[in-house]
Protein backbone atom coordinates (compact mmCIF):
# COMPACT_ATOMS: atom_id res chain seq x y z
CA UNK A 1 0.00 0.00 0.00
CA UNK A 2 1.39 3.01 -0.89
CA UNK A 3 0.29 6.53 -0.48
CA UNK A 4 0.32 9.05 -3.33
CA UNK A 5 2.90 12.11 -2.01
CA UNK A 6 1.08 15.12 -1.60
CA UNK A 7 2.91 18.68 -3.30
CA UNK A 8 3.76 20.69 0.13
CA UNK A 9 5.32 23.20 -1.97
CA UNK A 10 2.49 23.80 -4.46
CA UNK A 11 0.00 26.38 -2.54
CA UNK A 12 -4.19 26.14 -3.19
CA UNK A 13 -5.32 28.13 -5.93
CA UNK A 14 -6.73 31.45 -4.80
CA UNK A 15 -10.37 31.40 -4.00
CA UNK A 16 -12.57 33.90 -6.53
CA UNK A 17 -13.50 37.00 -5.01
CA UNK A 18 -17.24 37.32 -4.20
CA UNK A 19 -19.35 38.71 -6.72
CA UNK A 20 -20.69 42.00 -5.14
CA UNK A 21 -23.64 41.99 -7.39
CA UNK A 22 -24.87 38.22 -6.51
CA UNK A 23 -24.08 38.98 -2.70
CA UNK A 24 -26.57 41.73 -3.24
CA UNK A 25 -29.21 39.51 -4.77
CA UNK A 26 -28.61 36.62 -2.24
CA UNK A 27 -29.61 39.30 0.56
CA UNK A 28 -32.33 40.71 -1.36
CA UNK A 29 -33.79 37.22 -1.68
CA UNK A 30 -33.10 36.38 2.07
CA UNK A 31 -34.89 39.49 3.04
CA UNK A 32 -37.99 38.15 0.29
CA UNK A 33 -37.87 34.80 1.99
CA UNK A 34 -38.08 36.47 5.84
CA UNK A 35 -41.24 39.05 4.80
CA UNK A 36 -43.18 36.05 2.47
CA UNK A 37 -42.71 33.57 5.56
CA UNK A 38 -45.82 33.01 6.75
CA UNK A 39 -45.97 33.51 11.11
CA UNK A 40 -47.67 31.41 12.74
CA UNK A 41 -49.10 33.97 15.21
CA UNK A 42 -50.82 35.90 12.62
CA UNK A 43 -51.70 32.89 10.61
CA UNK A 44 -53.97 32.28 13.95
CA UNK A 45 -54.56 35.92 14.57
CA UNK A 46 -55.56 36.58 10.97
CA UNK A 47 -58.16 33.53 10.81
CA UNK A 48 -59.57 34.74 14.21
CA UNK A 49 -60.16 38.17 11.89
CA UNK A 50 -61.42 36.61 9.31
CA UNK A 51 -64.34 34.86 10.98
CA UNK A 52 -65.22 38.19 13.00
CA UNK A 53 -65.48 40.38 9.86
CA UNK A 54 -67.68 37.49 8.27
CA UNK A 55 -70.42 37.91 11.53
CA UNK A 56 -69.80 41.26 11.24
CA UNK A 57 -71.23 41.35 7.47
CA UNK A 58 -74.10 38.95 8.32
CA UNK A 59 -74.93 40.95 11.41
CA UNK A 60 -74.90 44.10 9.33
CA UNK A 61 -76.99 42.87 6.06
CA UNK A 62 -79.39 41.05 8.66
CA UNK A 63 -80.01 44.27 10.79
CA UNK A 64 -79.16 46.82 8.22
CA UNK A 65 -82.88 47.54 7.33
CA UNK A 66 -83.78 48.05 11.23
CA UNK A 67 -80.98 50.44 11.96
CA UNK A 68 -82.32 52.46 9.12
CA UNK A 69 -85.59 52.37 10.07
CA UNK A 70 -84.38 53.00 13.65
CA UNK A 71 -82.49 56.45 12.21
CA UNK A 72 -85.40 57.25 10.53
CA UNK A 73 -88.14 56.80 13.34
CA UNK A 74 -86.77 57.41 16.64
CA UNK A 75 -86.52 61.16 17.73
CA UNK A 76 -82.76 63.03 17.73
CA UNK A 77 -82.33 62.87 21.23
CA UNK A 78 -82.00 59.22 20.72
CA UNK A 79 -80.93 58.40 17.68
CA UNK A 80 -77.39 58.08 18.59
CA UNK A 81 -77.77 57.42 22.17
CA UNK A 82 -79.53 54.08 21.43
CA UNK A 83 -77.55 51.13 19.30
CA UNK A 84 -79.35 48.51 17.61
CA UNK A 85 -78.05 44.98 18.48
CA UNK A 86 -80.53 43.43 16.42
CA UNK A 87 -83.44 40.60 16.62
CA UNK A 88 -83.12 37.52 19.01
CA UNK A 89 -86.13 35.07 19.23
CA UNK A 90 -88.57 37.34 17.44
CA UNK A 91 -87.81 40.45 19.80
CA UNK A 92 -85.96 43.61 19.07
CA UNK A 93 -83.11 44.38 21.20
CA UNK A 94 -81.92 47.80 21.81
CA UNK A 95 -78.91 48.40 23.81
CA UNK A 96 -78.62 52.35 25.92
CA UNK A 97 -75.35 53.33 28.29
CA UNK A 98 -77.57 54.18 31.63
CA UNK A 99 -80.89 53.61 33.28
CA UNK A 100 -82.27 57.31 32.85
CA UNK A 101 -82.07 56.73 29.13
CA UNK A 102 -83.37 53.40 29.04
CA UNK A 103 -86.70 55.24 30.93
CA UNK A 104 -86.11 57.37 27.79
CA UNK A 105 -86.85 55.34 25.39
CA UNK A 106 -88.96 53.16 26.80
CA UNK A 107 -91.37 56.42 27.58
CA UNK A 108 -90.99 56.99 23.95
CA UNK A 109 -91.83 53.21 22.84
CA UNK A 110 -95.19 53.53 24.95
CA UNK A 111 -96.36 56.70 23.52
CA UNK A 112 -95.89 55.69 19.86
CA UNK A 113 -92.51 55.46 19.28
CA UNK A 114 -93.28 51.20 18.51
CA UNK A 115 -95.67 52.03 16.10
CA UNK A 116 -93.77 54.46 14.29
CA UNK A 117 -90.51 52.37 14.20
CA UNK A 118 -92.65 49.07 12.80
CA UNK A 119 -94.04 51.70 10.31
CA UNK A 120 -90.78 52.78 8.93
CA UNK A 121 -89.58 49.18 8.68
CA UNK A 122 -92.80 47.54 6.99
CA UNK A 123 -93.49 45.41 9.65
CA UNK A 124 -94.98 44.97 13.06
CA UNK A 125 -92.78 44.17 16.24
CA UNK A 126 -93.91 41.94 18.31
CA UNK A 127 -91.38 42.76 21.38
CA UNK A 128 -88.89 45.19 22.48
CA UNK A 129 -86.07 44.21 25.09
CA UNK A 130 -84.02 47.33 26.29
CA UNK A 131 -80.78 46.23 27.71
CA UNK A 132 -78.04 49.00 29.63
CA UNK A 133 -74.93 48.04 28.17
CA UNK A 134 -72.39 50.83 29.06
CA UNK A 135 -69.86 50.95 26.43
CA UNK A 136 -66.09 51.80 27.60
Amino acid sequence: MSAKPQDEGTPDPPAAAPDPGLAALSARLERLRANRAPKRREAVLADVVRTAQSALRRTATRNGATVEAWRCAAPESLVDAVRVLGWRRGRLELAVDDASMRFELERWLREGGERALGAAMGRAIGRVRVIVQATE
